[in-house]
Order: C-alpha cells, then sequence, then structure tokens
C-alpha cells in the first residue's frame, strides 16, 4: 500500500555541508516556504515526490538538485546556487520571483 506524507517548512535555515537536506520518497509532497537550505545535495526527490520551493535559496556542492524516477521539482522564486541533476522521466521546473 502506498505511503503519503504531506508537509509544509517555513522559514527554516539549514546548513548541511556533505549531506542531503531534503529527501522526499515515493508519493511525499514536501513544501519548503522562505527556507535557506545549504547542503552536499539540497533536495533530493524519488519516486513519484513532489517538492515545491518558494522564495529563499538553495545551494548544493554536488547538486542543488538530484531528481530521480518520477519526481517533479518546482523552485518558485528561489536563489539557486549548484548543478540541477533529473533522470529522463523526472522534472525541475524554476520560475524566477515576480
Amino acid at each position: 500500500e502506498p505511503t503519503y506524507l504531506i508537509v509544509t517548512v517555513r522559514d527554516v535555515t539549514a546548513s548541511l555541508p556533505g549531506d542531503v537536506a531534503v529527501i522526499a520518497k515515493a508519493n511525499c509532497q514536501v513544501t519548503l516556504i522562505n527556507c535557506k537550505i545549504s547542503a552536499g545535495i539540497g533536495i533530493q526527490s524519488v519516486g513519484n515526490a513532489k517538492v515545491r520551493m518558494e522564495g529563499g535559496s538553495l545551494t548544493g556542492k554536488q547538486a542543488a538538485v538530484d531528481a530521480q524516477a518520477l519526481s517533479h521539482v518546482a523552485l518558485i522564486g528561489v536563489e539557486v546556487k549548484g548543478k540541477r541533476n533529473s533522470t529522463a522521466t523526472a522534472r525541475i521546473q524554476e520560475k524566477k520571483a515576480k
């Protein structure tokens, strides 16, 4: 049976050098609002996971985003530094702040 987790995180600053800051798997939905994330890999999404980040910043030494399988990552008005890695079926969308 599939597992669903829906979580929203607001106004968090996280510095995790060498680690993965946010991991979303299976059918999880993660929303990050005005967060500042700096890590080895900022966001890693796998399976049908959906991650939406609004505002803030995302820095990844190895990768800002690592999207795999059928996952989807949306970055809206986020200052991004680092690579965006995705498999053929994963999607990464970026929109600048208005």
